[in-house]
């Protein structure tokens, strides 16, 4: 299976890199990617290569911190995004299982589960994405953005109580003691931030923590520009809701600070709703992950919010009028044109162009 993350935390780690003078152009031309492509705004990246990216600027730059620098560049961009998910929780314990399960909805290879024993609590990691290669920068700035992500939800009443990675200890002493705040341990059998079961039972009031107004960051973010239509900043919002299951009128509303009547009401006003919102959007992220390649069910049944692959099958065939089979050979087909130069078959060119 190809994971995929967003651009953003590949960009993270080239500026990290650039600032401690490696130059970006021997990392992209180590994981094969152009300049232009690696700095566009938005998309997505192979998990794998900022997995891999991290280990060579690592190893460029000398720094054995740099997986813990590169947790420290998380900011309310991606714990804004995750709180999308993870809004109406009631628990720091339950918003944190969320957060894993929207992980694993994403498909970005890094998963987390809330594993409870005896009054303690582990945060359970797992890194399939890297299963057999080097990930130790990886592993331990994803562990460090885990523990911030915590951290915010908690306005800071929450630290971890130990750490332990399976891999060997990289920078000195200190630099984890000032990453977490905790003992770490190396050489465990196991990937995993713990902590106690009382502290996950706490009462998490989402308003009242930091992950809110990062939320709200990201929200203004989406929207862009205020005289944007309001079906134009909904768009912006669906991408990242779909995964965790929450584009949903209730759900969009609330983010929007109005009642679902009033939303409803609002896009009645600009001849469309929030369902042909949905499927318009589910109809571009279809032809954006067939385009890169990204085809697994799972994944896309994840990305257009479906729970079974067979339900964005069915999707597909209803709105496209054709099978994923056929859209990957078409893919495949104008990629195959674009690189020798030559050109569609009529066939091949309806295909590709029928109408949703």
């Amino acid at each position: 299976m190809t994971y995929h993350t967003r651009k953003l935390l590949f960009q993270n780690a080239l500026e990290l890199a650039d600032g401690y003078k490696v130059p970006s152009s021997l990392i992209l031309a180590f994981c094969g990617l152009e300049e232009q492509a690696a700095w566009h705004e938005t998309g997505l990246v192979p998990t794998l290569r900022v997995v891999q990216m991290l280990e060579r600027a690592a190893a460029l730059s000398r720094r054995h911190d740099f997986g813990l620098k590169w947790g420290e560049r998380a900011d309310y961009r991606s714990f804004g995004a995750l709180g999308l998910a993870i809004k109406q929780e009631k628990t720091l314990g339950r918003a944190l299982a969320k957060t894993g399960h929207y992980l694993r909805q994403l498909n970005v290879g890094h998963h987390f589960t809330v594993r409870r024993s005896d009054g303690s609590a582990s945060l359970l990691m797992r890194f399939p994405v890297a299963e057999g290669i080097a990930s130790r920068h990886y592993r331990e700035g994803s562990a460090l953005v885990l523990v911030r992500f915590a951290r915010f939800l908690s306005s800071s009443q929450w630290n971890p109580r130990l750490v332990r990675f399976s891999h060997p200890r990289l920078a000195g002493p200190y630099a984890y003691e000032k990453a977490f705040g905790c003992p770490v341990l190396f050489d465990q059998d196991e990937t995993a931030v713990e902590t106690d079961a009382a502290t996950l039972a706490r009462r998490l009031v989402f308003e009242e923590c930091p992950v809110h107004m990062m939320t709200q960051k990201v929200i203004e973010d989406m929207q862009g520009d205020r005289h944007v239509s309001l079906p134009a900043r909904i768009s912006g919002m669906i991408p990242q809701l779909l995964p965790a299951g929450r584009a949903t009128t209730e759900h969009v509303a609330d983010l929007l600070n109005m009642s679902p009547r009033t939303l409803q009401r609002r896009l009645a006003e600009h001849d469309t709703s929030l369902k042909q919102i949905v499927n318009n959007l589910r109809h571009t992220i279809v032809h954006r992950h067939v385009s890169m390649g990204i085809t697994s069910g799972d994944t896309l049944a994840s990305a257009l919010g479906f729970s079974e692959p067979s339900a964005a099958s069915r999707f597909i065939r209803k709105r496209l009028g054709v099978t994923k089979s056929d859209l990957v050979e078409s893919a495949r087909s104008a990629a195959f044109i674009s690189k020798t130069g030559g050109t569609t078959s009529p066939s091949s060119a309806a295909t590709a162009g029928r109408p949703a």
